[in-house]
Parts: C-alpha cells; sequence; structure tokens
C-alpha cells in the first residue's frame, strides 16, 4: 500500500465522503489480488529452487541423507551449524562433511559473507579436496535479500528472468 499512499488515502476519502464504498473495495481487492500474485510466484521460485538444489546437494555430498539434510535446512534457512549437527538427525561426522560439501558447493554460506567473497563463493567445491569449515550460523544465500543499496551476484539455483526471482 504504501506505493499507493495517496491513492489509498483518496480512497479512504471518498468513502466517508461520498459513500464511495465500490471504489474502496475495488482499490483493497486489487491490492490484495497483486500481493497474493507476488505472493505466489514467490512460492513457486522457492519451490524450483528446493527441486534444483536436490540434485545439487546429492551431487556434491554423494550421501543417502542429502535430502534429508536440504529438507531440514530448507526448514529452518538461517541455522547454526551446531543446531543442525545436533538435531538433523544425522550422524555428526557425515552432518559435518554436509555441512562443508554444501558451504563449498555455495549452498549454504555465511549470512551476506557470499558478497564479499571472492568470485561470490563461499568456498571451493568438495569435488576439488578443499574445504571451508563450517561453523557458526549459516544460511541459504539463494534466499537471502540484499541489504538496501547492495548488489549481488545471481543467486544458486535462481534465474535473474522472469518472475522466478528474489529481489
Amino acid at each position: 500500500m504504501a506505493a499507493n499512499r495517496y491513492e489509498y488515502y483518496e480512497r479512504l476519502l471518498a468513502v466517508s465522503r461520498d459513500g464511495d464504498w465500490t471504489g474502496w473495495c475495488r482499490f483493497f481487492l486489487t491490492g490484495v489480488k497483486a500481493q497474493a500474485e507476488r505472493n505466489h510466484d514467490k512460492a513457486a521460485a522457492i519451490l524450483a529452487l528446493y527441486e534444483r538444489m536436490k540434485r545439487q546437494v546429492a551431487g556434491l555430498t554423494r550421501s543417502q541423507f542429502a535430502i534429508h539434510a536440504l529438507d531440514w535446512i530448507f526448514a529452518k534457512p538461517i541455522f547454526k551449524s551446531s543446531d543442525f549437527v545436533a538435531s538433523a538427525g544425522i550422524p555428526a561426522p557425515t552432518a559435518k562433511c554436509i555441512l562443508r560439501c554444501a558451504a563449498g558447493g555455495r549452498v549454504v554460506a555465511h549470512p551476506r559473507a557470499w558478497w564479499r567473497a571472492p568470485g561470490g563463493g563461499a568456498g571451493v567445491p568438495c569435488a576439488a579436496g578443499h574445504h571451508r569449515r563450517p561453523g557458526g550460523v549459516l544460511s541459504l544465500p539463494s534466499l537471502e535479500r540484499p541489504k538496501a543499496g547492495r548488489s549481488r551476484p545471481p543467486p544458486v539455483g535462481i534465474k535473474q528472468s522472469g518472475k522466478a526471482t528474489f529481489a
């Protein structure tokens, strides 16, 4: 409604001044419909991201727990690595390895830190044999919003065209 503040107040005034409930309802429901469409597009983009990340995480980790780990991360997209290890229901050594692989493949990162990392990544993919030690708070960078005035590279798994973007 902030983008249409002037019309919002004009429509409210028209209700009290002229009894124009139809105009107010039309304006309000148009806003509700537009917001519902934006929410639908975001939900569809999250589902598409999840499907792409299932393949990515399975390929990075080569673990039978890959999808279970991704489900846990999507349920709590900002989390402590220690919480993941303790409560994901995955053996601790495997959980730690999954986090290292996920950080190396840019699936998870320290919040907002991936903007500062060379090449926009949070490490080197597992296949190269190099891992950053994951620790502290991690998040799904694909779902983060940038701070005002900051630009960011395209999120992992989301195309920057069409409606399937988070801006």
